[in-house]
């Protein structure tokens, strides 16, 4: 039986494999909604000095750039808004990536 629990083999069929994809994508923006609502959480209990200090302890791979999308997308939505939206889709609504929700151009960076 598949399950969210169930990792995946080599003994799945292309199609178990498709559904569990579809289903972990899904799941993301909600994983990433709550990374980033627990990083503004964090951030709000530093001085601004500790923060620094509190990322290399805590999440020291973390980039800043990932950061600002985490924590973006958790103060701008909420977190039931995402249920079933993939998170590059998430993203592309707040505009934290360069291909728009609407359409498969990139936006000309110079226009």
């Amino acid at each position: 039986m598949n399950t969210d629990t169930d990792r995946p083999d080599e003994n799945w069929s292309v199609a178990r494999l498709g559904h569990f994809c579809t289903q972990g994508q899904k799941k993301l923006a909600v994983q990433a909604w709550r990374f980033g609502h627990a990083l503004n959480l964090a951030r709000e209990k530093q001085k601004h000095t500790e923060w620094q200090t509190w990322k290399q302890k805590y999440v020291p791979g973390l980039g800043h750039s990932s950061e600002h999308r985490y924590r973006t997308l958790a103060r701008s939505l909420t977190e039931d808004s995402l249920e079933g939206m993939g998170l590059t889709e998430a993203y592309r609504l707040l505009e934290l990536v360069g291909v728009p929700a609407t359409g498969n151009k990139r936006r000309d960076p110079f226009a």
